[in-house]
């Protein structure tokens, strides 16, 4: 720190001449810099001062505080993103969110948010639940960014994007939803639990109604039981249990095969 009372300025390498910024201090404990100022700590006399960087317009931040041992600058970082569009699409049963900014600084990063039934003992109303988080591309010039919803069932889903930067302040973008059309999906959830240790549950929804067969096979293609054989109605949800008591531990697959899709799940039976 110096010692004679001046704040003196070169180059980051140690390079170039040495310029007086500040003079006529007496003992500085501590100095600090932002982009744009200089913040400084007096013990004698107790304050913290500030000029702009050529030391010019020297004022007073804060006066006789106690023991004063050191200075923290505000952050000179700008916290701002900027977005350049929001949209989600339907693919099957995935709803594909997309998202662009223009600049991105102190950006942290992005959670996708949904819209599903609150968890309290009233299930008529909505509640906004974290989906995912996707992690900031980088600070400076705007990223693309693309986040998949998968095993949606048929209807409206409504979603936003929860920007966080790293000091903890977030913006929301306005809500936007995805349709997924009843006469071209189908929804096999995974099982839950998983893994499971005797038994789990995976449901079934079919877009139009059709014949379904689910069946579970071990890793050697072997069959190990039928879940669901027969016709599976419009927007009816089947929950079908997996009971795993007679089987070896390891990976399991469930198979469904309708009249016009074929989708597996996996599964971990541990003992």
């Amino acid at each position: 720190m110096p010692l004679d009372g001046t704040i003196r300025r070169k180059n980051a390498d140690g390079t170039g001449t040495i310029d007086d910024l500040v003079t006529g201090l007496g003992f500085v404990q501590a100095i600090e810099a932002t982009d744009t100022e200089l913040y400084w700590a007096l013990p004698i006399p107790r304050r913290i001062q500030r000029s702009a960087l050529d030391g010019t317009g020297v004022t007073d931040v804060l006066t006789g505080s106690g023991d004063i041992t050191g200075v923290v600058a505000p952050s000179s970082v700008t916290l701002a993103v900027e977005f350049a569009s929001v949209s989600a699409i339907a693919d099957g049963s995935t709803a594909l969110l997309k998202w662009s900014t223009t600049s991105e600084k102190g950006n942290l990063g992005f959670e996708v948010q949904m819209q599903q039934p609150a968890t309290s003992d009233n299930r008529n109303t909505m509640e906004w639940l974290a989906h995912g988080f996707v992690e900031a591309a980088g600070n400076g010039d705007g990223h693309a960014y693309l986040y998949r919803v998968n095993d949606l069932a048929p209807g409206t889903h409504l979603f936003r994007i929860k920007q966080t930067d790293v000091d903890g302040s977030y913006t929301l973008t306005p809500e936007f939803s995805v349709e997924i059309d009843n006469e071209l999906t189908f929804n096999l959830s995974n099982a839950f639990p998983n893994p499971f240790h005797q038994q789990a549950v995976v449901t079934l929804t079919v877009g139009r109604s059709q014949h379904v067969t689910v069946r579970v096979f071990d890793t050697l293609g072997r069959q190990l039981t039928q879940l669901f054989d027969g016709r599976a109605e419009e927007g009816r949800t089947y929950e079908l249990k997996i009971d795993g008591t007679p089987w070896s531990s390891g990976i399991i697959f469930i198979d469904a095969l309708g009249e016009g899709f074929h989708e597996a799940r996996s599964a971990v039976l541990t003992r």
